[in-house]
């Protein structure tokens, strides 16, 4: 038997097993039996034959010195799933509001650059009562212009100094009615004067302390571009003292002392 092939050989002894439990008889002799009988031997016989030859059932044992089994089958699954998912939200809001906001109101009463040589910043454009008026150059005459009048009295408009002359009849004049006066030195001061012909009244450009009621009874105003405009009251107390019953304007190389 061990010469027959590995799978031969353990089909034999598979039958022989079977018929040995089973108590199968192919008529065998007495002798044959009593041998089969043995279960020691039997199965030592069985198991010497499997242990020899590696029998299992199913399965066919490698030759003494065959060849290496092959490895068994490796299944490996390697599943390898790497999501990365980076959300970035980078929301930059950058709200700049320069709101540079520059007011520079100057409120200049003349510019100095347009050559006006009469104007004085001490002096302005308002109106100034008591102020006097002097001459500055020698050689360029006074205009005087007769522009308004609102009085109910008969009033003549007078130079008092530095010579006396008749300028205007405010009730018997044309308003625009100009004469010219002077030259006169630098620096002599014009005083003009109103005579009230109803009262009898005379009074004086300047100074309060020129009329006998001391009230100051003439206002000066620069118009600019050597202009002044030369207001009276006629009043004793001086009225109401908006220096509008007659109103000159005064032309010329002057200047304005508000002193």
């Amino acid at each position: 038997m061990k010469g027959m092939p590995v799978t031969k050989h353990y089909r034999i002894v598979k039958v022989m097993f079977r018929m040995f439990w089973t108590g199968i008889s192919f008529k065998l002799s007495p002798l044959q039996v009593r041998f089969m009988s043995s279960k020691r031997l039997c199965i030592l016989f069985i198991l010497a034959s499997c242990s020899e030859y590696g029998i299992k059932e199913g399965k066919q044992a490698s030759p003494p010195g065959g060849d290496t089994a092959e490895p068994e089958e490796s299944d490996a699954d390697t599943d390898t799933d790497t999501d990365t998912d980076t959300d970035t939200d980078t929301d930059t809001d950058t709200d700049t509001d320069t709101d540079t906001d520059t007011d520079t109101d100057t409120d200049t009463d003349t510019d100095t650059d347009t050559g006006d040589a009469c104007w004085e910043p001490e002096d302005g454009f308002e109106e100034n009562p008591a102020a006097r008026i002097y001459t500055t150059d020698a050689k360029t005459p006074v205009t005087v212009t007769f522009v308004e009048s609102d009085t109910a009295y008969q009033d003549e408009l007078w130079l008092d100094s530095p010579e006396s002359t008749l300028l205007v009849q405010a009730w018997a004049d044309p308003v625009g009615t100009a004469l010219s006066l002077g030259p006169y030195p630098a620096e002599t001061e014009l005083i003009f004067g109103i005579e009230v012909l109803d009262t009898g009244m005379h009074w004086q450009s300047g100074p309060a302390s020129r009329n006998s009621d001391g009230v100051v009874h003439v206002s000066v105003t620069y118009e600019g571009g050597c202009s002044w405009l030369i207001g009276f009251e006629d009043l004793t107390g001086g009225g109401d003292l908006d220096y509008n019953d007659v109103v000159l304007r005064v032309e010329g190389m002057l200047r304005q002392d508000n002193k």
